[in-house]
């Protein structure tokens, strides 16, 4: 009979760190509020995003964006949204919740209650930053699709 090696143990909860996007970025970008958004746009993109929030929601992180999360918005989670989450966090929550649909910054504004040029110029920022934003000539807009 031959011998079957076995790992030993599953794979770690604290392994998913080594899938993230943010793996090798430097802490600034992330503890940094005037980054806040090109951190939002790396955690939009990232593969085990909803394992980093519940993280952070679990050990009670108090700096920091984790999980798409400002510290702000985790610190203040009884507060309305408006008030706690960021305009960059909103924008990409709500292309998230539109699926594959295109829609206009000022659909955006209407639905999040920013003005248009606001939600242009956050639009703007975070597909700079790398958000899976994609715009189509006309000023429609959606999340890009992931490709697998």
């Amino acid at each position: 009979m031959t011998a079957v090696n076995y790992p030993t143990r599953r794979r770690d909860i604290d392994d998913w760190r080594d899938l993230a996007e943010c793996r090798g970025l430097g802490p600034d970008l992330f503890f940094d509020s005037e980054h806040a958004d090109e951190a939002v746009a790396i955690c939009a993109r990232c593969p085990v995003q909803r394992h980093c929030h519940d993280y952070s929601t679990t050990t009670k992180e108090q700096y920091g964006v984790w999980g798409g999360d400002t510290s702000r918005l985790r610190t203040t989670a009884h507060r309305p949204e408006r008030l706690t989450r960021t305009a960059g966090e909103r924008i990409v929550a709500e292309l998230q919740a539109n699926g594959r649909t295109w829609i206009t910054p000022h659909g955006l504004a209407d639905r999040l209650g920013y003005e248009p040029n606001t939600i242009q110029k956050r639009l703007r920022r975070l597909i700079d930053a790398g958000a899976p934003i994609e715009r189509l000539e006309g000023g429609f807009y959606r999340m890009r699709r992931e490709v697998t």
